[in-house]
Order: C-alpha cells, then structure tokens, then sequence
C-alpha cells in the first residue's frame, strides 16, 4: 500500500491542476447531492463548513442554501494543536490565517463542537470506508472526535480523490459519508438521530417494572 505522505504529494498535484472554471462547474452537482442527502433532511441547525484552499471544492452554494434555510454557518480557525469554531455572519470577510487558509475573527461568536450538527471535512482523500487523508497535522480528528454522536461528518472532494483503500491510523477518525460531483457515497452507519438518542437515555433512566 502507498504512504501516505506520497498520497498526499499526488493529491495536491492533482487538485491545484484543476481551473476555477472546472471547479466552480463540478461543485453544481456536488451541492445537489449534498442537498438530497440524509445528512440535509435531517435538519441540521448548525451548519460547519471550511474555507476552500486551491483546488478544493468550494461550498459557496452550500452557505447560500444555508443562510437562506435558517441554519447557521460556522467555520474553524486554527489555534495552536486545535481548531475554535466560530459563527461566520453574513457578509463577514475572512481574513488569511494559519497555512494560508480563510479564517473567521476572533471576535465572532465561538460556536461549541457539541453544537454542529454538519461537518463539511475537507480532505486529500477518502475511502468507501469513511477513512480520511487530511493534510497531516491532526486539527481535524482532533475536532471530530469533540463532536457528539448525532452529528453527521461527511468528507468533501472530487471523485477522482476516492481511493480503494487507505494507510490507516489509530487516531484516524472517519466520516458517515463521502460527496463528491458523481454523487453522495454511505461509508459507515448514519449516525443516530437526537430523538433515538433521548429515547435511549429515557430507557436507562426509567426504573425497571419487571415484577421480581
């Protein structure tokens, strides 16, 4: 199996070879997938998204769709070993952050991990089991693995970055599914609704009325 350091060296080089144009074109079906997914009809109320580097798929329409539905959106910025969520109000400008990448001010909201329903993860690649190759420095299995159960993770990218099979490490975190613009791509379970999850903690709470 490859490294995953020469993955991640093939991955750059084929994404920054795409065009805005054939980016701006490929992210129309992307956004329609993301749109008639499980992920969308279930309502999400905060909304994570992340700030388009070259060659990633840019998720302009996505925020649109968003703001227009009434969710909020929230984007990360980068501090120290981590990333802090912020709510990223409309109109507001980014400013360049760590590794070059937009990032929202300081002075905006800070959004809790225990609130974001939706994570649009960037990544280098995917596989069709959920795994990730992100860009090395951990931020992002760092974050998932704050986020709470219910929350849907679903890796964004082109096709052509869905490899067979990736080199896989014990923090490795992985995603519910994986949308690219040929279509939406169920890795792992979806994750439990917030209505099971009340009705599993009220089971556990009731007391027993099995007579002795």
């Amino acid at each position: 199996m490859v490294t995953k350091e020469h993955l991640r060296v093939a991955m750059r080089v084929r994404r920054a070879s795409l065009s805005l144009a054939e980016r701006q074109r490929r992210a129309e079906p992307l956004l329609g997938h993301v749109l008639a997914s499980p992920a969308w009809s279930a309502g999400p109320r905060t909304l994570l998204v992340y700030a388009a580097t070259v060659g990633e798929p840019p998720l302009a329409g996505l925020v649109a769709q968003a703001r227009a539905a009434g969710v909020r959106v929230a984007l990360p910025r980068v501090e120290g070993a981590d990333l802090v969520l912020h709510a990223w109000p409309e109109g507001g400008e980014l400013s360049r952050g760590a590794f070059g990448i937009g990032e929202p001010a300081r002075a905006w909201d800070v959004v809790s991990p225990a609130d974001v329903d939706l994570v649009m993860v960037p990544g280098l690649a995917f596989d069709p089991a959920g795994h990730r190759l992100g860009q090395g420095g951990g931020h992002y299995d760092r974050l998932l693995a704050r986020l709470r159960p219910d929350a849907w993770r679903v890796g964004a990218g082109w096709a052509f970055q869905v490899v067979p099979q990736l080199p896989v490490e014990a923090h490795d975190q992985r995603v519910h599914a994986v949308v690219t613009e040929e279509g939406w791509t169920a890795c792992v379970q979806p994750p439990p609704t917030e209505r099971a999850q009340a009705t599993v903690r009220a089971k556990a709470s009731s007391p027993s009325t099995s007579g002795a």
